[in-house]
């Protein structure tokens, strides 16, 4: 690896901080609802509303994760830690294996949930997909491989760039 980029340079970091940290909010918020809603037995109504909405835009926002995900940008970027890292190659993996199962069943439901659609439908095609994966679930388990995939990879750049600025400092 010749040059570690600068956390504000550096196109996964931009991924993490702009795209995933947004999903993983909704993610946590609409969980912790349905917590509530296991543990109490039922949620009111306005906090059924609540986690609907949250698990719409949660999907939507795992799906434009993805889409930035398979960039030439960020696949680019991803190369030198894939070589570095097998647990990055393996999380890598997972998540292209992971979108070519419902991505596209993603891809239109968010669709649905930013453009206006005269009915259900396109929501209710992923909802009710029929495949081996249960949608929320495969949601889920995508969205906690992209976790394991920025957590190897912050703790992997801080040191990375932490070795060669100490070695930039002790050459001076």
């Amino acid at each position: 690896m010749d040059k570690v980029p600068h956390v504000n340079d550096d196109p996964i970091s931009r991924l993490y901080a702009h795209y995933f940290l947004q999903a993983d909010v909704l993610f946590r918020a609409h969980k912790k609802l349905e917590g509530e809603r296991v543990s109490k037995g039922r949620l009111s109504k306005n906090k059924e509303i609540d986690e609907y909405q949250l698990r719409k835009l949660w999907l939507a926002a795992l799906y434009v994760l993805a889409e930035g995900f398979k960039t030439p940008l960020i696949q680019t970027a991803l190369v030198p830690w894939r070589e570095q890292s097998s647990n990055i190659r393996v999380y890598c993996d997972s998540i292209e294996h992971k979108m070519g199962q419902l991505g596209d069943e993603l891809r239109v439901f968010r669709n649905a949930t930013f453009h206006y659609q005269p009915n259900a439908q396109k929501h209710l095609q992923f909802i009710s997909v029929k495949s081996r994966h249960e949608p929320f679930f495969w949601a889920a388990e995508l969205h906690q491989e992209f976790d394991k995939l920025f957590r190897e990879y912050r703790i992997l750049h801080l040191v990375e760039r932490t070795v060669r600025q100490r070695a930039t400092d002790d050459s001076k």
